[in-house]
C-alpha cells in the first residue's frame, strides 16, 4: 500500500509539473504575439523607382511645353486679332 501511495503521490507531482509547463509555455506564446515589425511583401527594386521617377519627370516636363506652346498659341492670336 506504501508503494502504491507514493506511486500516486509521484503521478500527482508530474501532472502539477506538466501543467506549470503547459502554463509557461502558452506565456511564452502569447508574450511572442506583439505585433513585430513586418517586412515588406515585396521590395521594389530602387532602379525601377528611378526608372519611374525619370519617366514622370519627363511626361510633366513634355506637359508644362505643351502648354506653354499653348500660351504661346493664345498670345500670338491676340496679338493677330489686334
Amino acid at each position: 500500500m506504501k508503494r502504491f501511495d507514493k506511486f500516486t503521490e509521484d503521478v500527482d507531482r508530474i501532472a502539477a509539473l506538466r501543467a506549470r509547463q503547459k502554463a509557461a509555455v502558452s506565456k511564452f506564446k502569447s508574450g511572442s504575439e506583439t505585433p513585430s515589425p513586418k517586412k515588406p511583401e515585396s521590395r521594389v527594386h530602387s532602379g525601377d523607382v528611378a526608372s519611374a521617377n525619370l519617366a514622370a519627370a519627363k511626361a510633366a516636363k513634355a506637359k508644362a511645353m505643351a502648354r506653354k506652346a499653348e500660351i504661346r498659341a493664345e498670345i500670338q492670336k491676340e496679338k493677330q486679332d489686334k
